[in-house]
């Protein structure tokens, strides 16, 4: 990951979270309801489960060196998170080109896919308790 992000470009996104234009250059946004993504890397402490809220985290164009900061001390054992940007929010609407994204651990677009220069749009509502987990005793 730091070798990735190392070469990353930022790229312009029109983001927009809960109304408000938060449209920037950045260089990771995540939209989630767990703690970590990728190999482990827990980078927020997530809020309860069934709260009905993502947690909307950003990194502007000027945080990759916080970032590759936190992953050197990752490899080395060291807990902690990134200190990133986190807001929680009920929808995010996402306007991107030219860039690849994960979307459920899957890279989009695919490599098939024709217009990579293409403008695509992500939309997410999340309902409160729309989703009903078990969890042992």
């Amino acid at each position: 990951m730091q070798h990735r992000l190392d070469s990353h470009p930022a790229y312009r996104l029109s983001l927009s979270v809960d109304g408000r234009d938060l449209s920037g250059d950045y260089i990771l946004l995540e939209a989630m309801n767990i703690r970590c993504i990728g190999p482990n890397l827990c980078i927020i402490q997530a809020g309860p489960l069934g709260d009905g809220l993502l947690d909307v985290v950003r990194a502007a164009a000027n945080e990759k060196d916080q970032i590759m900061r936190f992953l050197a001390n990752r490899l080395e054992g060291a807990a902690g998170s990134p200190g990133l940007t986190v807001q929680q929010a009920r929808h995010v609407h996402i306007e991107c080109a030219g860039a690849r994204v994960h979307i459920d651990d899957d890279l989009w677009p695919k490599e098939s896919f024709p217009a990579r220069n293409s403008k695509f749009i992500i939309d997410i509502s999340v309902k409160r308790q729309s989703l009903e987990i078990l969890l042992p005793a």
